[in-house]
């Protein structure tokens, strides 16, 4: 089986949350013996003017500290992903379970004129961050109070092998 929890470890990056508060509150997750990770971002509620801008923060914690693969303190350097990483959407989730691949960028923004469901995904290669980061948290920038977001992160070549 190529997907499958015990390869790669589930972890809620935020709890369903208005769009507007997801800001930087995003969990921290470490990348360090894994190869990457795919970012699932749910985007859900009503038409809205107010477009989401989506980015993904990079870290260094001191001895990598962590608790169950969390961040137990916000990172010492944190900084945007600069290296363009793969990006998927589903424009209208509700009707079609079509990704469509998009250019690669560091950063995305959410048409919410389009539709009220929608499912962004991202690909980080743990080798694209910079030198000794190897922490990432999903930011995100502007939003509507109308509009509900939820994080997951899924690691790629699990740190978690025997």
């Amino acid at each position: 089986m190529r997907i499958c929890p015990e390869n790669m470890p589930t972890i809620q990056g935020h709890a369903p949350a208005p769009a507007k508060e997801i800001e930087d509150t995003s969990r921290w997750i470490c990348l360090k013996d894994s190869t990457g990770v795919l970012i699932t971002i749910q985007y859900s509620g009503g038409v809205s003017s107010t477009a989401l801008i989506l980015a993904v923060n990079e870290g260094i914690i001191a001895g990598d500290t962590k608790v169950h693969g969390n961040a137990s303190k916000k990172p010492k350097v944190a900084s945007k992903v600069e290296e363009p990483f793969y990006i998927w959407v589903n424009h209208d989730a509700e009707k079609s379970d079509k990704m469509e691949r998009h250019a690669d960028a560091n950063t995305y923004t959410v048409d919410s004129d389009i539709s009220t469901e929608q499912i962004i995904q991202f690909y980080i290669k743990t080798s694209d961050l910079s030198m000794d980061h190897s922490w990432i948290q999903l930011s995100a920038s502007e939003g509507s109070a109308k509009n509900t977001v939820s994080v997951i992160y899924q690691l790629d070549g699990s740190r978690y092998r025997p």
